[in-house]
């Protein structure tokens, strides 16, 4: 069996306490780029397990939790990017002739920005000027082969919740997966 696992997080915040807030500012001319590529590939037949990519990328996970007030502010008018690749290949299905299996799986996730809000007040702020693109690519190749894609420009969970939420620029997700057999 083979495998590759790869994982990447732009920003992480986490406040607790009585009072709990976050904030992320991307200016106007900021960048911000989170790639994960996983990539394997696998010769493996007659009952041999074949390779598993596992590709998670997140741009930015705002945390506040506090026993009175809690916020969470994000504010993109730069460019935040995030693209999850998985790729696995097992090419012994395509010389293999009769019996066997020739296994593959890849999963891939992107998420742009999460936010995590719990407090006797809770309010979230997100605001994108400017351009916001998650990507989310598995690929899977075999005789026996499956592939996951999953891809969210803004996720929010609170309770109880005030959300502010603009978007007057570009925000785009994309999630394309492909696998089968060969």
């Amino acid at each position: 069996f083979g495998g590759a696992i790869a994982i990447a997080q732009g920003i992480d915040q986490s406040a607790n306490g009585s009072n709990a807030a976050v904030s992320i500012t991307n200016a106007s001319g900021g960048v911000i780029n989170v790639s994960a590529t996983a990539l394997t590939s696998e010769n493996l037949i007659d009952g041999g397990e074949g390779g598993g990519a596992l590709a998670k990328a997140l741009g930015a996970s705002q945390n506040a939790s506090a026993s009175s007030a809690a916020s969470a502010s994000f504010s993109n008018a730069g460019s935040l990017t995030v693209d999850a690749k998985a790729s696995a290949i097992n090419a012994a299905a395509v010389a293999a002739s009769g019996t066997g299996m020739a296994t593959a799986g890849a999963s891939a996730s992107a998420i742009g920005v999460e936010q995590y809000i719990f407090g006797t007040a809770a309010k979230a702020h997100f605001a994108n000027s400017g351009t916001l693109a998650v990507n989310a690519t598995a690929n899977a190749a075999g005789s026996s082969a499956g592939a996951h894609a999953f891809a969210g420009g803004y996720g929010i969970w609170g309770d109880p919740l005030n959300l502010d939420v603009t978007n007057s620029g570009t925000l785009s997700v994309s999630a394309k997966a492909t696998g089968g057999n060969s």
